[in-house]
């Protein structure tokens, strides 16, 4: 806990609110309503791309993302420091960061998705560089914010990540799959 209460007192004892500020409006980005919108949307484009599978590959992130998130929090329960704002609630579990999660998850599926899209061009790195930028200025932000430890934004940080991994193994194999039964021919 020592590392986590000198991160605290650099990030938010110490802090300059411009940061804070920034930081509040980054974190939306890992919020529900963000991250849903998010997900939604690229479900959507994936969809009228007809890329199914990887459509199917992010609702499964996120959804797993959820499931984790619900699971975990009570698990380990550990309490949310106490912020300095009042208007922020206290009391409520802080590990796994749902937010560090939900980016992790989303942006990391989405970055991957980018990069297998098609050939590899500069471009798709450029974008997956963004998005995988994007989950981690989510996690630092609710550091940042105080309403996690940093050691809650990096466990929801690479629980999200071993989530994707196992997904984009499994997306790897149903394509292989497919790939094989088109050409032997077989039924789908």
């Amino acid at each position: 806990m020592a590392f986590d209460q000198r991160a605290r007192d650099e990030l938010v004892l110490a802090g300059d609110p411009r940061v804070r500020a920034i930081a509040a409006s980054v974190t939306t980005l890992g919020g529900i309503v963000g991250a849903t919108a998010v997900a939604a949307g690229s479900v959507a484009w994936l969809a009228w791309r007809r890329r199914y599978l990887d459509a199917a590959t992010l609702v499964a992130v996120v959804l797993g993302c959820a499931a984790m998130e619900l699971v975990m929090k009570p698990l380990f329960a550990v309490v949310q420091p106490r912020p300095i704002d009042p208007a922020i609630p206290w009391g409520a579990f802080a590990f796994p960061s749902g937010h560090a999660l939900r980016a992790f998850g989303l942006y990391g599926c989405l970055a991957t998705l980018v990069v297998s899209g098609g050939p590899r061009a500069p471009w798709r790195w450029a974008i997956a560089t963004v998005l995988v930028s994007v989950a981690g200025l989510v996690a630092w932000s609710r550091v940042c914010l105080d309403v996690h430890w940093t050691t809650d934004a990096v466990g929801g940080a690479l629980a999200a990540t071993t989530w994707v991994v196992v997904c984009m193994v499994a997306r790897r194999y149903a394509k292989d799959r497919n790939r094989a039964q088109t050409e032997r021919g077989a039924p789908r």
